[in-house]
Protein backbone atom coordinates (compact mmCIF):
# COMPACT_ATOMS: atom_id res chain seq x y z
CA UNK A 1 0.00 0.00 0.00
CA UNK A 2 1.11 3.65 0.04
CA UNK A 3 1.48 5.39 2.90
CA UNK A 4 1.37 9.51 2.41
CA UNK A 5 2.08 11.19 5.86
CA UNK A 6 3.92 14.48 7.63
CA UNK A 7 3.44 17.50 5.61
CA UNK A 8 4.48 15.40 1.97
CA UNK A 9 2.80 15.86 -1.40
CA UNK A 10 2.03 13.14 -4.05
CA UNK A 11 1.07 13.11 -7.27
CA UNK A 12 -0.84 10.12 -8.58
CA UNK A 13 0.08 10.59 -12.63
CA UNK A 14 -0.42 8.18 -14.57
CA UNK A 15 -0.93 5.20 -11.99
CA UNK A 16 -2.97 2.34 -11.45
CA UNK A 17 -3.02 0.95 -7.89
CA UNK A 18 -5.32 -2.01 -7.05
CA UNK A 19 -5.60 -4.98 -5.11
CA UNK A 20 -6.98 -6.38 -2.12
CA UNK A 21 -7.12 -3.90 0.57
CA UNK A 22 -6.27 -6.68 3.60
CA UNK A 23 -4.76 -5.46 6.68
CA UNK A 24 -4.87 -1.86 5.28
CA UNK A 25 -6.38 0.46 2.87
CA UNK A 26 -4.48 0.88 -0.97
CA UNK A 27 -3.21 4.54 -0.25
CA UNK A 28 -3.40 5.57 3.54
CA UNK A 29 -3.81 9.65 3.75
CA UNK A 30 -2.71 11.08 7.61
CA UNK A 31 -1.28 14.14 9.09
CA UNK A 32 -1.36 16.68 6.65
CA UNK A 33 0.03 14.94 3.56
CA UNK A 34 -1.87 16.16 0.37
CA UNK A 35 -2.60 14.05 -2.20
CA UNK A 36 -3.82 14.27 -5.75
CA UNK A 37 -5.09 11.29 -7.76
CA UNK A 38 -5.00 12.28 -11.87
CA UNK A 39 -7.43 11.70 -14.34
CA UNK A 40 -5.06 8.80 -15.65
CA UNK A 41 -5.06 7.20 -12.22
CA UNK A 42 -6.78 4.73 -10.58
CA UNK A 43 -7.25 3.36 -6.85
CA UNK A 44 -9.32 -0.07 -7.25
CA UNK A 45 -9.35 -1.86 -3.83
CA UNK A 46 -10.59 -5.62 -4.40
CA UNK A 47 -13.14 -7.80 -1.84
CA UNK A 48 -11.68 -9.24 0.81
CA UNK A 49 -13.22 -10.28 3.79
CA UNK A 50 -13.35 -7.65 5.95
CA UNK A 51 -11.12 -5.60 4.19
CA UNK A 52 -10.12 -1.79 3.86
CA UNK A 53 -11.30 1.12 1.75
CA UNK A 54 -9.40 1.43 -1.14
CA UNK A 55 -8.30 5.12 0.54
CA UNK A 56 -8.53 5.78 4.11
CA UNK A 57 -7.94 9.68 5.12
CA UNK A 58 -6.74 10.08 9.03
CA UNK A 59 -6.08 13.55 10.66
CA UNK A 60 -4.82 12.82 14.27
CA UNK A 61 -3.59 8.60 14.39
CA UNK A 62 -3.74 8.99 18.05
CA UNK A 63 -1.96 12.58 18.41
CA UNK A 64 -3.50 15.49 19.95
CA UNK A 65 -1.41 17.57 16.97
CA UNK A 66 -4.08 19.40 15.08
CA UNK A 67 -3.28 18.02 11.23
CA UNK A 68 -5.04 18.60 7.68
CA UNK A 69 -4.78 15.80 5.25
CA UNK A 70 -6.07 16.69 1.93
CA UNK A 71 -7.50 14.44 -1.04
CA UNK A 72 -8.16 15.97 -4.30
CA UNK A 73 -9.47 13.01 -7.24
CA UNK A 74 -9.55 13.82 -10.93
CA UNK A 75 -9.10 9.97 -11.54
CA UNK A 76 -11.18 6.91 -10.47
CA UNK A 77 -11.51 5.06 -7.09
CA UNK A 78 -13.62 1.80 -6.57
CA UNK A 79 -13.83 -0.97 -4.09
CA UNK A 80 -16.11 -3.92 -3.47
CA UNK A 81 -17.95 -4.45 0.11
CA UNK A 82 -16.07 -1.44 1.02
CA UNK A 83 -16.41 2.25 0.92
CA UNK A 84 -13.97 3.28 -2.36
CA UNK A 85 -13.10 6.62 0.40
CA UNK A 86 -13.65 6.78 3.97
CA UNK A 87 -12.45 8.71 7.19
CA UNK A 88 -11.86 7.92 10.61
CA UNK A 89 -14.78 9.36 13.17
CA UNK A 90 -11.94 9.56 16.34
CA UNK A 91 -9.74 12.37 14.38
CA UNK A 92 -10.47 15.97 15.92
CA UNK A 93 -9.27 17.95 13.33
CA UNK A 94 -10.31 18.45 9.94
CA UNK A 95 -9.90 16.50 6.88
CA UNK A 96 -10.08 18.12 3.30
CA UNK A 97 -11.72 16.24 0.41
CA UNK A 98 -12.14 17.33 -3.54
CA UNK A 99 -13.98 15.41 -5.81
CA UNK A 100 -13.59 17.24 -9.49
CA UNK A 101 -14.74 17.17 -12.90
CA UNK A 102 -13.86 13.52 -14.42
CA UNK A 103 -13.49 11.88 -11.44
CA UNK A 104 -15.26 8.67 -10.54
CA UNK A 105 -15.77 7.11 -7.20
CA UNK A 106 -17.62 4.16 -6.80
CA UNK A 107 -18.66 0.89 -4.62
CA UNK A 108 -21.02 -1.56 -4.58
CA UNK A 109 -21.54 -0.18 -0.90
CA UNK A 110 -21.23 2.57 0.17
CA UNK A 111 -19.06 5.01 -2.38
CA UNK A 112 -17.97 7.40 0.63
CA UNK A 113 -18.08 6.99 4.09
CA UNK A 114 -17.78 10.58 6.22
CA UNK A 115 -17.92 9.97 10.18
CA UNK A 116 -15.04 12.31 10.73
CA UNK A 117 -14.89 16.09 10.68
CA UNK A 118 -14.63 17.20 7.21
CA UNK A 119 -14.86 19.61 4.59
CA UNK A 120 -16.02 17.27 1.16
CA UNK A 121 -16.41 19.66 -1.84
CA UNK A 122 -18.27 17.44 -4.88
CA UNK A 123 -17.61 19.34 -7.44
CA UNK A 124 -18.26 17.22 -10.26
CA UNK A 125 -17.57 13.82 -11.59
CA UNK A 126 -19.61 10.86 -10.30
CA UNK A 127 -20.16 9.51 -6.57
CA UNK A 128 -22.11 6.91 -7.19
CA UNK A 129 -22.83 3.01 -4.91
CA UNK A 130 -25.37 1.28 -2.98
CA UNK A 131 -25.45 4.31 -0.96
CA UNK A 132 -23.41 6.79 -2.30
CA UNK A 133 -22.45 9.29 0.97
CA UNK A 134 -23.04 7.97 4.12
CA UNK A 135 -22.11 11.27 6.35
CA UNK A 136 -22.04 11.22 10.58
CA UNK A 137 -20.09 14.90 11.02
CA UNK A 138 -18.66 17.57 9.14
CA UNK A 139 -19.45 19.65 6.24
CA UNK A 140 -20.48 18.23 2.77
CA UNK A 141 -20.66 20.60 -0.27
CA UNK A 142 -22.18 19.75 -3.53
CA UNK A 143 -21.14 22.30 -6.18
CA UNK A 144 -21.57 20.09 -9.21
CA UNK A 145 -21.39 16.04 -10.72
CA UNK A 146 -23.54 13.37 -9.91
CA UNK A 147 -24.19 12.19 -6.15
CA UNK A 148 -26.32 8.68 -6.63
CA UNK A 149 -27.92 5.73 -4.89
CA UNK A 150 -28.40 2.95 -6.83
CA UNK A 151 -29.65 -0.10 -5.06
CA UNK A 152 -33.34 -1.45 -4.88
CA UNK A 153 -33.63 -1.41 -1.24
CA UNK A 154 -35.87 1.21 1.33
CA UNK A 155 -35.16 -0.90 4.23
CA UNK A 156 -34.31 2.14 6.58
CA UNK A 157 -35.59 3.72 9.98
CA UNK A 158 -34.42 4.82 13.16
CA UNK A 159 -33.66 1.81 14.69
CA UNK A 160 -30.73 1.23 12.10
CA UNK A 161 -29.36 4.06 13.96
CA UNK A 162 -25.47 3.05 15.30
CA UNK A 163 -22.91 4.55 17.05
CA UNK A 164 -20.69 2.00 15.18
CA UNK A 165 -20.27 2.21 11.52
CA UNK A 166 -23.70 3.08 9.75
CA UNK A 167 -26.24 1.60 8.19
CA UNK A 168 -27.98 2.62 5.01
CA UNK A 169 -30.31 1.56 1.94
CA UNK A 170 -30.87 3.10 -1.54
CA UNK A 171 -30.71 6.36 -0.64
CA UNK A 172 -27.97 9.18 -2.45
CA UNK A 173 -27.19 10.59 0.93
CA UNK A 174 -27.34 8.73 4.49
CA UNK A 175 -27.71 10.99 7.46
CA UNK A 176 -27.12 9.08 11.06
CA UNK A 177 -27.81 11.20 13.72
CA UNK A 178 -26.62 8.74 16.47
CA UNK A 179 -26.84 11.37 19.74
CA UNK A 180 -23.46 11.18 21.12
CA UNK A 181 -21.72 11.21 18.50
CA UNK A 182 -19.63 14.04 16.87
CA UNK A 183 -22.41 15.38 14.55
CA UNK A 184 -22.36 19.02 13.39
CA UNK A 185 -23.39 17.73 10.27
CA UNK A 186 -24.35 20.34 7.54
CA UNK A 187 -24.95 20.20 3.65
CA UNK A 188 -24.71 22.54 0.97
CA UNK A 189 -26.43 22.30 -2.84
CA UNK A 190 -25.17 24.18 -4.96
CA UNK A 191 -24.93 22.35 -8.49
CA UNK A 192 -25.25 19.25 -9.26
CA UNK A 193 -28.04 15.99 -9.28
CA UNK A 194 -28.41 14.48 -5.81
CA UNK A 195 -30.57 11.39 -6.71
CA UNK A 196 -31.64 7.93 -5.87
CA UNK A 197 -33.08 5.72 -8.33
CA UNK A 198 -35.25 3.33 -5.77
CA UNK A 199 -35.19 5.30 -2.78
CA UNK A 200 -35.20 8.79 -0.58
CA UNK A 201 -32.34 11.15 -2.13
CA UNK A 202 -31.49 12.70 1.16
CA UNK A 203 -31.98 10.54 4.27
CA UNK A 204 -31.89 11.10 7.87
CA UNK A 205 -31.82 8.43 10.73
CA UNK A 206 -31.24 8.58 14.55
CA UNK A 207 -31.72 7.16 17.53
CA UNK A 208 -33.20 9.89 19.32
CA UNK A 209 -36.41 11.20 17.68
CA UNK A 210 -36.24 14.83 20.10
CA UNK A 211 -32.70 15.35 18.84
CA UNK A 212 -30.86 15.73 15.53
CA UNK A 213 -26.78 16.24 14.91
CA UNK A 214 -27.89 17.83 11.65
CA UNK A 215 -27.27 21.41 11.63
CA UNK A 216 -28.41 22.84 8.41
CA UNK A 217 -29.18 21.72 4.94
CA UNK A 218 -29.02 24.48 2.00
CA UNK A 219 -30.24 23.38 -1.49
CA UNK A 220 -29.66 26.79 -3.41
CA UNK A 221 -29.86 24.92 -7.09
CA UNK A 222 -28.68 21.71 -8.97
CA UNK A 223 -31.19 19.19 -8.53
CA UNK A 224 -32.22 16.69 -5.46
CA UNK A 225 -34.48 13.56 -6.75
CA UNK A 226 -36.07 10.66 -5.12
CA UNK A 227 -37.03 7.68 -6.64
CA UNK A 228 -41.26 7.39 -7.95
CA UNK A 229 -43.02 7.65 -4.91
CA UNK A 230 -40.53 8.36 -2.56
CA UNK A 231 -39.38 12.02 -1.16
CA UNK A 232 -36.32 14.08 -1.80
CA UNK A 233 -35.38 14.95 1.39
CA UNK A 234 -36.31 13.04 5.10
CA UNK A 235 -35.20 14.91 7.41
CA UNK A 236 -35.58 14.42 11.30
CA UNK A 237 -34.13 17.54 12.86
CA UNK A 238 -31.91 20.96 11.74
CA UNK A 239 -32.70 24.16 9.72
CA UNK A 240 -33.80 23.89 5.55
CA UNK A 241 -32.93 26.15 3.53
CA UNK A 242 -34.34 26.20 -0.06
CA UNK A 243 -33.99 29.15 -2.58
CA UNK A 244 -35.48 27.64 -5.34
CA UNK A 245 -37.44 24.39 -5.66
CA UNK A 246 -37.64 23.53 -9.31
CA UNK A 247 -34.93 20.91 -8.93
CA UNK A 248 -36.22 19.24 -5.76
CA UNK A 249 -38.73 16.58 -5.57
CA UNK A 250 -41.47 15.44 -2.88
CA UNK A 251 -40.71 16.21 0.70
CA UNK A 252 -43.53 15.09 2.86
CA UNK A 253 -42.23 16.06 6.23
CA UNK A 254 -41.49 19.49 6.58
CA UNK A 255 -39.17 21.47 8.99
CA UNK A 256 -38.71 25.02 10.48
CA UNK A 257 -36.69 26.90 7.50
CA UNK A 258 -37.14 29.26 4.70
CA UNK A 259 -38.90 28.21 1.72
CA UNK A 260 -37.86 30.94 -1.03
CA UNK A 261 -39.60 30.50 -4.07
CA UNK A 262 -41.11 27.21 -2.99
CA UNK A 263 -45.20 27.46 -2.76
CA UNK A 264 -45.58 23.86 -2.67
CA UNK A 265 -43.07 23.82 0.81
CA UNK A 266 -44.21 26.75 1.90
Amino acid sequence: YIKASENGKLTLNGVTVTGPAYGMSLLYITESAEVTISKDSKVAATSVPQGYPAILIQSNKGSITTYTPQLHVYGAVSAVKMPAIQGNGTDRSTSKIDINDGASVTSDSLAMYLPQPCEVNVNGGTVKGYCAIGIKSGTLNINGGLVQGVANDTVISDKHSTTNGINYDGSAIMIDSYIGYAGQVKINISGGKVESLHSTAIREIGNDASKTNMVSLSVTGGEVMGADGMDAIYMTGGSITLTDCKGVGRITKILPGTYENCCAYA
